[in-house]
């Protein structure tokens, strides 16, 4: 079932998250899967619990949310994160490098 309230857009783009785990930093590379203004999904090589604060950092900038899922997809699994108040995505802030469902890259004025 969707949960979220803004559409999802496929894409594919190398990103890398950070979080705390009782007090320990982690960071891990991996591939962003799809986006909405309030979200992301992210494909991980290592879990990160529900409820862990994450920044995903992408050049140029980064998200800071919540883990709201992580599941297992051998040798993978898929996180669910939802943007912090602030953070939502904008797409003339960052456009993923393969995002065929976003049409075109937006013009700069």
């Amino acid at each position: 079932m969707d949960r979220r309230i803004d559409p999802r857009f496929e894409c594919t783009d190398n990103v890398s998250v950070g979080w705390n785990d009782k007090g320990t930093p982690h960071a891990q590379e991996a591939v962003l899967i799809n986006i909405s203004r309030s979200g992301a999904r992210l494909l991980t090589h290592h879990r990160i619990p529900v409820g862990s604060k994450v920044s995903v950092d992408y050049p140029g900038g980064n998200f800071v949310g919540t883990v709201t899922h992580c599941l297992a997809r051998k040798p993978n699994h898929v996180l669910g994160i939802a943007f912090a108040p602030g953070y939502e995505w904008l797409k003339n802030v960052f456009w993923p490098k393969n995002a065929p469902g976003l049409g075109r890259l937006p013009k700069t004025a």
